[in-house]
């Protein structure tokens, strides 16, 4: 059974470990900008301070195992290759159920999103006013709301997993031999390539004017 892996249950511990820890920054998030004023100088404004600290490193330690869980997801889709039927790589487990694309996507958004935050802490605490408090503490509520539905597609996802049923194999999925359907969204090899220099030279781009 799926869920019995050792693979498959140690990602789901530490997934329920950082939604819960995710889960107690969120709710102390959502009191600290309900009631945040840094112009202020009471002493309820200095109990904020030192919680949010304590929210941010929550914040960090959670998004940064987010970042590392993302390639142990690959390890443990492509160790499923092995039990599902007709699966040859990880690219046929994940498209053996309706659960499996959109998930993948989801997990790459959050990773987006995750460095955005990040970037946007490094820049906060740069300076003394703390510019974009507000902001990354927005991010993060968004990023809390798009893990729990994450957490809710990947319980989905694996328990829907065949065990019985072949899936597609990657030929298939990808159209390498001729008959499947085309890359994803629609993409042929030419556009692909098109999409992806595009994509590196606007990081280039953005790095430059940095």
């Amino acid at each position: 059974m799926i869920l019995l892996s050792n693979e498959v249950i140690i990602f789901l511990f530490v997934e329920a470990l950082l939604l819960l820890l995710q889960g107690i920054a969120f709710v102390n998030a959502v009191g600290i900008l309900s009631r945040w004023d840094f112009a202020a100088s009471t002493a309820l404004q200095y109990r904020l301070e030192k919680r949010a600290y304590l929210v941010v490193l929550i914040i960090l330690f959670t998004l940064g195992f987010k970042m590392l869980l993302l390639p142990y997801f690959s390890y443990t889709i492509d160790q499923l290759s092995s039990i599902v039927p007709g699966a040859m790589c990880g690219a046929g487990v994940i498209s053996a159920n309706e659960y499996g694309p959109p998930l993948l996507s989801l997990k790459v958004l959050i990773v987006f999103l995750t460095g955005s935050w990040l970037i946007l802490n490094a820049e906060d605490i740069k300076a003394s006013s703390y510019p974009y408090f507000k902001a990354k503490f927005w991010l993060f509520i968004i990023i809390f709301i798009l893990v729990a539905v994450e957490s809710v597609l990947d319980v989905l996802y694996l328990v829907n997993i065949p065990t019985g049923d072949p899936v597609s194999c990657c030929s298939t999925i990808y159209g390498a031999a001729g008959s499947g359907e085309p890359l994803p969204f629609g993409l042929d090899i030419f556009r692909l390539l098109i999409l992806f220099y595009l994509i590196y030279a606007l990081i280039l781009a953005a790095s430059f004017f940095r």
